[in-house]
């Protein structure tokens, strides 16, 4: 699972309904239901990567400590970034600014919102770093107890 942020070309009529309809579209086969590739996405695209390099221009040690889950690109008329869970607020906004610059709407699925900001108290990251430290709990608990038996 990750964090995932939508970049776009804006649109008239762009809400988080169109847009998943615009992703349903796409799975039944529609080419560029977001419109196609454009020279303002694909210099968003390289802006963020001057400040979040993808993996795949990463080593094995700087991969540890990236912000991206996998690569993204914008072959398909849209920006999907995914995001490690740990993601900061500040990364959000960085990556929104960058967009902005370049004319461009940024979607978050996980608000089903365009959000102009996001601060450490924002309900998204949150709950995100909630579910994380539960699934950490419980993966620890887990382990705890399969060590304690492996003993006995």
């Amino acid at each position: 699972m990750s964090y995932d942020l939508v970049i776009l070309t804006p649109s008239t009529g762009l809400t988080p309904a169109s847009i998943a309809d615009g992703f349903e579209r796409m799975d039944n086969g529609e080419a560029y239901p977001f419109g196609e590739p454009t020279k303002e996405l694909e210099a968003c695209a390289c802006e963020i990567w001057e400040h979040y390099p993808p993996l795949h221009a990463l080593t094995d040690d700087e991969i540890e400590k990236s912000i991206w889950s996998c690569d993204h690109d914008t072959i398909d008329g849209f920006i999907h970034m995914a995001m490690r869970w740990s993601v900061e607020p500040s990364t959000l906004n960085t990556i929104t600014k960058i967009a902005r610059k370049h004319g461009l709407v940024v979607f978050n699925p996980q608000l089903n919102d365009f959000p102009d900001t996001y601060t450490p108290d924002s309900m998204s990251i949150k709950d995100i770093k909630s579910v994380k430290d539960q699934i950490e709990q419980q993966l620890g608990g887990f382990l705890k107890n399969l060590v304690k038996k492996d003993k006995q």
